[in-house]
Order: structure tokens, then C-alpha cells, then sequence
């Protein structure tokens, strides 16, 4: 239906400092979003097909941390202090999703049941945050915005003549963020929800 959709995401990831003011990073995240409720057919009030989307990602990244953090070997802390990731950071990701559509239809008379089509791409995108850190707890809020390639392409099997023969495809075009962070730094590790 080509629109876009609010909804909530959550995962974890961990950290690694490898200079004083670079970071490299894993995360994995899955984003569930409001259902959408559209007509495939003139008449919206009979043939109501409900969409819900699912998408999983696995990232890759790097973080440039402005200021002058401080860890054990580097000048400052004493050693068993752990990295000071607290600050602002900008950084770039790169990874891949994948995403679940599914299509819930129970009023279609010829075909009511669920339908699941997939689709996986690459992604990648740039994030912005600002952490806090007290000892080894860590806080923070991240904003990102992420571009996303890759599509899926069935065909429509529906015993309707508007529908049948016709291809559908299904694709994710860009995702944005905003969360929240939790963690823990042990060294010069951050291992964060």
C-alpha cells in the first residue's frame, strides 16, 4: 500500500572501544509495526485486508565519540576502570534485514486465511546519540535513519478475476529510530539493551 508505519522496536548489541575516540558495534534489532487496513477491491467495506509488518536487522557499525574519553592504559583511569563511552557520537551501519508481511484477510469468501510473504536486502544508515555513564552503567538515546534494498515478487493465485495473474512485491524502502539505551561497560566493552 506503499505508506508508511509507526511502531516499536527493541534488541540488544555490544560495543567495542579500539581508540580513544572510535568504537565498533553489533546489533540486532526487530521493529513490529501498527497494521495497516486497506481494500484490494472496489468495495473496502467487504474485502478488508489487514497487513502486519515484522522486521528483523542485523547491523555493523563504527562510532566517531567526541571529547576526550578515558580508559585504563590510555592515559588517565587506573587500571579495572572501564572505558568512559559517556558523550556524543555520530556513527554508520551496515548489515542486512529481513521482513515478514503478513496478510490477514477472513472476510475474502474465496480465500480467507493468512498469508506470510518475506523480504531480505541490505541495509545500512547513520546514527547520532548521547550517553551517560556512572561507573560501569551506562544510558543513553540514539536517533537513526536507515535505507533499505531488496524486494520479493509473487504471483496472486486468487480466484477473482481483478486479482489472479497479477504480480505483487513486497519491500522495505527506509526505517528511523528513536531508542533508548541501557547497559553495562565491563573494560572496554558496552554490552547494552
Amino acid at each position: 500500500f506503499d505508506s508508511t508505519r509507526i511502531g516499536v522496536v527493541g534488541g540488544f548489541g555490544i560495543e567495542r572501544a579500539v581508540a580513544p575516540n572510535w568504537t565498533i558495534r553489533a546489533e540486532a534489532l526487530l521493529a513490529q509495526f501498527e497494521p495497516s487496513s486497506d481494500s484490494i477491491f472496489d468495495d473496502p467495506e467487504t474485502y478488508t485486508l489487514d497487513v502486519h509488518n515484522t522486521i528483523g536487522m542485523l547491523r555493523f557499525g563504527a562510532n566517531y565519540r567526541f571529547g576526550d574519553p578515558v580508559s585504563a592504559g590510555q592515559g588517565g583511569a587506573p587500571e579495572g576502570t572501564p572505558f568512559d563511552f559517556s558523550g556524543f557520537y555520530l556513527g554508520g551501519n551496515a548489515g542486512g534485514h529481513t521482513a515478514l508481511i503478513s496478510m490477514s484477510d477472513p472476510d475474502y469468501e474465496w480465500y480467507g486465511s493468512t498469508h506470510q510473504h518475506r523480504s531480505d536486502g541490505a541495509s545500512g544508515g547513520i546514527h547520532a546519540g548521547y550517553n551517560w555513564q556512572n561507573g560501569a552503567a551506562l544510558i543513553g538515546v540514539e536517533a537513526e535513519l536507515a535505507l533499505h534494498g531488496g524486494s520479493e515478487d509473487y504471483l496472486a493465485l486468487y480466484d477473482v478475476v481483478d486479482i489472479e495473474g497479477q504480480d505483487v512485491s513486497t519491500s522495505l524502502n527506509w526505517s528511523g529510530a528513536l531508542k533508548l539505551k541501557s547497559g553495562i561497560v565491563a573494560q572496554n566493552t558496552l554490552m547494552y539493551v
